[in-house]
């Protein structure tokens, strides 16, 4: 091959040269592409919103921290295993095809715990069960947060009882001590007498302390029962149609695709031609 480097004229008039390449090779790989546009499997996309639940006004978990886990790997992977969805893809590429996005206000400075799922996928019947796997197990997990949180509050609740109730014979004791010394002392103030009153007013703070506890843990009880709920805006439906290709998409990658592997092959023959062939064939 010369050492000489191309210009633009030179490679304009190898193209030129070898139209009958340029043209083959051009239309070889755009035709390719369309094909490709009209037999490629068909992708499916279905979309849902998360509301996630709220306890006491407060959100159990922020929509980001929904978002990021409904496209972790780990989160993906064990919400499908455990509904048993088999997958035609690998967990890696699945996660490339769930996208979320957190829906807030106009502000868009509140998370109000509106989370959008979407998913895209070969087929129907499995897209739904993915959806259903991966929101279910958040609703379920959300669950388990506000049944863990009542058992709290129900332990915390019967543990206060108790010591109302131990507070209650306390004071009856003291009463009981107060009435026999007053009675054997002949109305005389003694130490014992003294010490039982204190007890006995100890006991009366300690008792109207504990049960403002009681009443505070019998509201935020009652306020589960009051919760709302993570849940879906709507049940998952299979969807019905098929996502379209944006055909002048295809029909323009397809003709810069096409133009580059024109050029390419052309120049690949004309090297063949002119540099390679010739060093086979002296002499």
């Amino acid at each position: 091959m010369n050492d000489q480097l191309f210009s633009v004229g030179d490679f304009l008039y190898i193209l030129l040269k070898r139209k009958g390449i340029l043209f083959s090779a051009w239309i070889l790989l755009f035709a390719l592409f369309m094909v490709y546009g009209f037999v490629a499997k068909k992708t499916y996309e279905l979309e849902g919103t998360l509301s996630i639940g709220k306890f006491n006004e407060e959100l159990l978990e922020e929509g980001e921290f929904v978002a990021q886990k409904l496209q972790d790997y780990s989160f993906i992977k064990q919400a499908v295993d455990e509904a048993g969805v088999k997958l035609d893809v690998s967990v890696s590429k699945l996660q490339k095809l769930i996208k979320t996005e957190v829906v807030n206000e106009i502000k868009k400075n509140k998370d109000v715990g509106l989370v959008r799922l979407r998913i895209r996928y070969k087929d129907p019947q499995k897209i739904v069960a993915i959806f259903k796997a991966l929101t279910r197990k958040i609703i379920h997990e959300h669950e388990l947060l506000l049944a863990e949180a009542k058992t709290i509050l129900d332990k915390e609740e019967n543990e206060i009882r108790d010591l109302i109730n131990k507070t209650i014979e306390a004071q009856e004791l003291d009463v009981k001590i107060s009435k026999d010394t007053i009675l054997n002392t002949a109305g005389k103030t003694v130490p014992s007498l003294l010490l039982a009153e204190h007890n006995l007013s100890s006991n009366r703070n300690l008792q109207s302390t504990m049960i403002t506890s009681l009443y505070k843990v019998v509201m935020s009880r009652e306020a589960i029962t009051k919760s709302v709920p993570t849940q879906l805006s709507a049940e998952p439906q299979v969807p019905d149609a098929h996502i379209r290709p944006v055909w002048m998409v295809v029909i323009a990658i397809g003709m810069m695709a096409a133009s580059v592997f024109a050029c390419a092959t052309v120049m690949f023959f004309h090297i063949l031609e002119e540099d390679v062939k010739p060093r086979f064939t002296k002499g």
